[in-house]
């Protein structure tokens, strides 16, 4: 607004030094005119004889600025109403050319002061998602080393993991699987029981001892339906015949109100010597790359 206003009266002031000069102008045309008519009026009275001087023009008497070359230029450029109008549009042209000026120059600055606003919104945002990347609690889950001793259960043989939670907050839990079955290496890919994680809270707090978990180990009967796994499928896992799947997930929710899901898929292998005898065996994972990890919830 002030810019503006500084222009404005600079172009106020020009205007009103024009309409000043168009006014003298026209009051020398108004006395030119009246002096022409009293001389035309008297055609008879004498004048006094004055002798021109050729060499210095403007000293003769009937000689004025007027009459000079640029007497005539100034008097065509401010003569009211051709020369004003003709200044009123170089002021016009002048001013919207000022004006579109600094209107660009205001564009260029309002988009330079976007593209900080929004460079600092960036890293504003850059520096929260790893703020909450930090704070947010994060659960990892890990099966147990598969023992055929410890996995005897009341029924059948069960499958263990743990539970752990890293981050400075606490993880809200919305719904566990926990499915291990037995099958062939060729039977492909497996159709889950949804069983939850046994003796998992639904709050599970920052600096929490690892929790343990459980769940059934299944095996297909003749029907192909899933049942509890007796010592002859262990016997067929020990000994290389059949594999141990485990599949599932944790849903939980942050603090930050972000749900996430970790989930696992893998299967256990045991290690056997050309002679056919057991070294022991390890998990390993199964699947897609996005069947393991934590993971964003859709």
């Amino acid at each position: 607004m002030g810019y503006n206003y500084r222009i404005m009266r600079i172009y106020l002031a020009a205007l009103t030094v024009i309409l000043g000069l168009a006014f003298i102008i026209a009051r020398h045309d108004e006395y030119a005119t009246l002096k022409g008519s009293q001389e035309t009026a008297s055609p008879n009275k004498a004048a006094p004889a004055v002798e021109p001087n050729q060499n210095h023009p403007q000293e003769n008497p009937k000689y004025s600025y007027w009459d000079s070359p640029s007497g005539h230029i100034f008097h065509n450029a401010f003569r009211w109403p051709e020369g004003t109008t003709v200044w009123a549009i170089i002021l016009t042209l002048l001013a919207i050319a000022e004006q579109t000026g600094h209107t660009r120059k205001a564009a260029e600055a309002t988009q330079v002061s976007a593209k900080a606003t929004q460079q600092q919104a960036s890293f504003m945002k850059e520096q929260s998602d790893l703020m909450v990347s930090k704070e947010r609690a994060k659960l990892r889950f890990e099966l147990d080393a598969f023992d055929l001793e410890s996995s005897k259960a009341i029924i059948g043989h069960h499958i263990k993991g743990t539970v752990s939670i890293f981050g400075s907050t606490e993880a809200l839990i919305e719904k566990t699987v926990f499915f291990a079955g037995i099958l062939s290496e060729g039977d492909g890919e497996i159709g889950i029981l949804p069983a939850p994680m046994a003796e998992v809270p639904n709050v599970i707090r920052p600096g929490s001892d690892p929790l343990k978990t459980w769940t059934i180990l299944f095996r297909t009967n003749p029907m192909h339906l899933w049942v509890p796994t007796v010592d002859e499928g262990i016997e067929d896992v020990l000994s290389g015949k059949s594999l141990i799947f485990c599949k599932g997930s944790i849903h939980y929710t942050d603090v930050f109100n972000g749900k996430w899901a970790f989930r696992f898929n893998r299967r256990y292998k045991v290690y056997l010597l050309p002679d056919g005898q057991r070294t022991g065996g390890y998990w390993e994972d199964y699947g897609e790359p996005e069947d393991n990890g934590d993971y964003k919830a859709n």
